[in-house]
């Protein structure tokens, strides 16, 4: 089970991954075989916790850190910045200008930023040899969806790859770390069900974005089985708020509906997605990291998943509307035609979050956007962070 090196990217290991079934974890992950009367535990942090947050300087990440410096009686973690180190690529899929905006605010604020790579199994090994870390958090990854139809190796190196170095490192010099890692909703594929509950099939991806992230669930429960190792899987829905990707929607229609540019709509805006605010996310991954799972005969915590999602889908064409009343301008859309990567709805079903982590969302589109868009007025840039960044290859 060691990480050997790979002369290059082995599709066909990915693709056996998914032999197999999802009814195979079902009893894992589903909320309807007892959850509500699970012995779990909420264990707050502490002065002796030292976090370790990949893609620190990603939007989820910088907001993710920034939160748990708050003092717990805002919601926040009350950790200081040295029990957090981040590490980050500061890649080009999209703007390095933007994730050095975000990583300077972090070292600002005293948190230790390492530039580097998940994939660098030698920089792990002297990162986790020079502090005491009881959780990871996971959020490095390759996003978005159409650009895999351009790169699709990335995918494999960013989301399977690294991953794989992770859990090695952390089998090697951290047994008794707690893993939180980013799946997505991805993983639904083209599940018909509505709303998606964690106990449904996630073995037809719709795209090789949702495969990959798909691939994460199978080597960390591979990881529990073999090594006894404590994981939760977060799904996380359409996300959006301050300091947005500039390859999302959310950022690219503000900005179009800003200067009066046109906005390219897949399905013609048919499409509803489970936007869900940054700041809910972010307190859903801090519940996470503070709960634990039952114990299974081993004395093995055993894997958990949930679903991060607002659990009220909205149409694309609505969200639009929402922003051209904010902004006080009204859009230019495009029909953009089809794209056989993307789902028709998303729509999250969260009981299983409320009853074993206590969280639930908080923020509504309205005031949700509302706060994009102050951030988007009073922030400089704009031009530059959409300018650069190879995600526009992926159409």
């Amino acid at each position: 089970m060691r990480h050997q090196g790979r002369s290059g990217p082995d599709l066909a290991c990915l693709l056996l991954l998914f032999l197999f079934s999802s009814s195979f974890l079902a009893a894992f992950v589903s909320c309807e075989a007892g959850c509500l009367s699970a012995d779990t535990r909420r264990i707050s942090f502490s002065d002796q916790d030292t976090i370790l947050v990949t893609g620190a300087a990603g939007f989820i990440g910088m907001n993710l850190i920034r939160a748990m410096m708050l003092p717990k009686t805002d919601g926040g973690g009350g950790l200081l910045p040295e029990q957090i180190v981040g590490i980050d690529s500061l890649n080009t899929y999209y703007s390095k200008q933007l994730k050095m905006a975000r990583k300077e605010l972090l070292e600002r604020d005293g948190v230790r930023i390492v530039h580097g790579n998940v994939c660098d199994e030698e920089l792990l090994r002297r990162i986790f040899s020079g502090n005491n870390f009881t959780h990871v958090v996971h959020l490095a990854a390759q996003a978005g969806v159409r650009y895999a139809y351009y790169k699709p190796y990335e995918y494999v190196s960013n989301n399977f790859d690294c991953f794989a170095v992770l859990l090695e490192t952390i089998r090697k010099k951290c047994p008794q770390c707690y893993l939180i890692y980013a799946s997505s909703s991805s993983v639904y594929g083209l599940n018909k069900k509505k709303p998606f509950s964690e106990s449904d099939r996630t073995d037809m991806p719709a795209g090789f974005y949702g495969a990959t992230k798909k691939s994460n669930e199978l080597l960390s429960f591979s990881y529990y089985n073999t090594y006894c190792l404590h994981s939760t899987a977060l799904r996380i829905f359409t996300v959006y708020g301050r300091w947005n990707r500039p390859d999302m929607a959310a950022y690219i229609f503000t900005h179009n509906i800003d200067q009066g540019l046109p906005i390219r709509l897949y399905e013609g805006g048919k499409m509803a997605r489970d936007f869900t605010f940054i700041d809910d996310i972010v307190s859903g991954i801090l519940s996470a990291c503070q709960f634990r799972s039952q114990r299974d005969a081993n004395g093995c915590y055993q894997p958990e998943t949930f679903n991060l999602g607002n659990s009220h889908p909205v149409p694309v064409r609505d969200f639009i509307h929402i922003l051209e009343v904010l902004l006080g301008r009204n859009a230019t859309l495009v029909d953009a035609g089809a794209s056989p990567s993307e789902v028709q709805e998303t729509y999250a079903n969260i009981s299983k979050a409320k009853a074993m982590l206590g969280w639930e969302p908080r923020t509504g589109i309205q005031e949700g956007l509302r706060q994009l868009v102050e951030w988007y007025k009073e922030t400089e840039g704009h031009e530059e962070f959409l300018r650069e960044g190879d995600f526009h290859k992926g159409g």
